[in-house]
């Protein structure tokens, strides 16, 4: 019996980072998704306000003055952790929006 529950646990605990790391891909992706709207005016309502908030919230700071080329390049590595979208995709919404202090 104790063998039993040991693999139950054992096998729970394998499958786990597969479940994460598919739960971060979706979010990566759904913060893609969300940017492309908003690039093309539309609005993704409450359902992606947490998203853009991820994206605007990246932002580099050196000796407190904003680094407009850094933020770019840490809001694109962000957008990049989504795998699925094009690197097209992923450079018109940064081309926009990846020097933004603030959210439009």
């Amino acid at each position: 019996m104790k063998r039993f529950l040991l693999s139950i646990a054992l096998s729970l605990l394998m499958s786990m980072p597969f479940n994460l790391v598919q739960a971060s891909e979706e979010d990566d992706c759904s913060v893609v998704l969300c940017m492309w709207g908003l690039l093309q005016n539309f609005s993704g309502g409450e359902d992606c306000s947490s998203y853009e908030d991820t994206y605007f919230s990246t932002k580099v700071f050196k000796l407190g003055s904003f680094k407009k080329s850094a933020t770019a390049q840490a809001r694109f590595n962000l957008l990049d952790k989504c795998k699925t979208a094009s690197t097209e995709d992923k450079s018109a919404i940064n081309n926009v929006f990846g020097t933004l202090l603030h959210k439009p």
